[in-house]
C-alpha cells in the first residue's frame, strides 16, 4: 500500500508535482483486479457466529480469476455502492470447505440479501489464505484485515493514495 510518504517521496525521487501523483493514484481507483457477479446464498454462517457476518456468493460462471485469499472490495448491490473485505478460498482454518467459496463482509451493512445479485470488484489483495492455530488468532487476523481494508478505501477516497 503507498503511503503519503511514500507519494511524497516518489514525487522527490522523479521530480514529478505532489498533485499529480494524486492524480495517478486516483485514476488507478478505476482498475480492478477483476469482476465477480453472482447471487448471495445461504452458507453455514459461521461469520456472523465469530462476528463477521458475511455474503456469499455464488458466482454465475465457473471462471475463477482469483487466488485464494483476503481481497479488499467494491459492491454493488441495489444501485448502491458498498466497501467490505472478502475471502476467497477454502477456510482452512476451520476445515469447513474442500469447494472454493466467497465470502464477503460488508462494512457497516446490517440487511438480509440473501437471493439478492451483486456486482463485486475486487480493488485489491490483502494477504493470502492461510490456517491459524485458533479461533482467536483467526479472529484477531480478520479485524486487522478490516482496519487495513477500511484505511486503504479511506485514503484512497481522500485522493492520498492509489489502490
Amino acid at each position: 500500500m503507498a503511503t503519503i510518504k511514500e507519494a511524497v517521496d516518489i514525487s522527490k525521487e522523479f521530480n514529478i508535482p505532489a498533485n499529480k501523483i494524486t492524480e495517478v493514484f486516483k485514476l488507478l481507483d478505476a482498475v480492478s483486479i477483476c469482476t465477480l457477479d453472482g447471487t448471495i446464498v445461504h452458507g453455514q454462517k459461521i461469520g456472523g457466529k465469530l462476528g463477521f457476518p458475511t455474503a456469499n456468493l455464488n458466482l454465475y460462471t465457473s471462471k475463477d480469476c482469483l487466488k485464494n485469499g483476503v481481497y479488499g472490495v467494491k459492491v454493488n448491490l441495489r444501485g448502491l455502492t458498498y466497501y467490505g473485505v472478502m475471502n476467497a478460498g477454502v477456510k482452512p482454518t476451520l476445515n469447513t470447505n474442500i469447494q472454493k467459496t466467497y465470502e464477503i463482509h460488508l462494512f457497516d451493512f446490517n440487511q438480509s440479501i440473501y437471493g439478492e445479485e451483486i456486482n463485486v470488484e475486487v480493488k485489491f489483495f490483502i494477504r493470502e489464505e492461510i490456517k491459524f492455530s485458533s479461533i482467536n488468532q483467526l479472529i484477531q487476523q480478520i479485524e486487522n484485515d478490516i482496519m487495513h481494508v477500511k484505511y486503504k478505501f479511506e485514503l484512497q477516497q481522500m485522493g492520498k493514495i492509489g489502490l
